[in-house]
């Protein structure tokens, strides 16, 4: 059975009483006054309808404002993620949402549905410091010298014959 519809008259006195902070009781007692009976039930039902009405941000009969996700997929963050991707060594997903500031799920969605693109476990990359650099510079003449002037002691085998690792 549906309730009974409260009259706007009614609503807008309970309305008006509960805006100057009048208790339940004190409401019912004034509201008998003028000869309408209502129960502290309805009036709990009108408060709470209030209340949601104010944290709505609702002002003198406006709008209810709805709060909307706010929409991530923005062309500048599929930018910054298409840019984080194209990289040789790119960052980790967790990273890359960091910093577009996005959930991880919303990361892998978008790398996965609007860039289509595959993500995998990432590999580390091997980078060379330039101490080892270096290094690797002083000793490739002996490596070169050690492949030439011993080049009996490398051979490579193959289907057709046996050749030497030299430059002819």
């Amino acid at each position: 059975m549906p309730r009974n519809k409260i009259s706007d008259n009614i609503e807008g006195i309970v309305k008006y009483l509960l805006t100057k902070k009048y208790s339940y009781s004190v409401i019912q007692q004034e509201l008998s006054e003028m000869n309408l009976n209502v129960s502290k039930s309805t009036i709990s039902r009108i408060a709470n309808k209030l209340g949601k009405e104010s944290r709505l941000g609702l002002l003198n009969n406006q709008k209810p404002k709805f709060y909307r996700r706010r929409h991530v997929a923005t062309p500048a963050t599929v930018r910054r993620i298409t840019s984080y991707i194209s990289k040789e060594n790119l960052p980790t997903i967790l990273l890359m949402a960091t910093r577009c500031s996005i959930s991880v799920g919303t990361a892998v969605g978008l790398i996965r549905d609007i860039i289509h693109a595959t993500h995998g476990k990432k590999r580390p990359v091997h980078r060379l410091h330039p101490a080892v650099i270096e290094k690797r510079r002083s000793r490739v003449w002996r490596m070169y010298h050690r492949l030439y002037y011993e080049k009996d002691k490398y051979d490579v085998p193959t289907d057709e014959a046996w050749f030497y690792l030299d430059a002819n």
